[in-house]
């Protein structure tokens, strides 16, 4: 799967529960009360810009991260499954991100 150029935004909420938590759960409970089971090989992402908050923290904080690059290999909703990460790209427009592992 392909992913590029695309807008997201993560939140943590004051109860640290993530939005996209929220999502997932909503869709589960519309179908008959199963949770929803994903497998993906293979996310490539290319360009990407992510707006991400984290509302549960004393002094909430907020970051802009921009030409966001990389694969997710492995990603699946099934407990014990290993999955694989190499990301890099831009924090607040002066910083550098890189995530591997």
């Amino acid at each position: 799967m392909d992913i590029d150029e695309l807008n997201s935004q993560i939140v943590f909420d004051q109860k640290s529960q993530l939005n996209l938590q929220t999502v997932l759960v909503q869709g589960a409970n519309q179908q008959n009360n199963q949770p929803l089971s994903i497998h993906i090989d293979a996310i490539a992402l290319s360009d990407n810009h992510m707006q991400f908050s984290d509302l549960s923290l004393i002094e909430p904080f907020y970051s802009s991260i921009d030409h966001i690059n990389g694969q997710i290999l492995n990603y699946s909703t099934e407990p014990n499954t290993v999955l694989k990460v190499e990301l890099e790209g831009n924090v607040n427009k002066s910083g550098y991100f890189k995530i591997s592992g």
